[in-house]
């Protein structure tokens, strides 16, 4: 992620940065959040919506579980 002087890593990013740092587009930034996938910071009186640090680094850090599946009928599996 993105360090900043001093080797400290920031602790929440704007929806602009989060864009960069990851090369999706707000729309699938908004979506991640509304999901629940991306953890949020809003302040009281500021419009300014930021996202935690963690909650970034868990989102791109690959895990051992296997990836769903889309939605859509099931394949045939063969009987034997």
């Amino acid at each position: 992620m993105a360090q900043i002087a001093n080797n400290v890593r920031p602790v929440s990013h704007t929806i602009p940065r989060v864009c960069e740092l990851t090369g999706y587009g707000p729309t699938t930034v908004w979506k991640l959040i509304g999901d629940g996938r991306l953890d949020v910071i809003r302040l009281e009186g500021v419009r300014r919506t930021l996202i935690t640090d963690e909650s970034l680094v868990r989102l791109l850090t690959p895990t051992s579980q296997p990836r769903r599946r889309g939605r859509g009928r099931p394949r045939k599996t063969s009987a034997t």
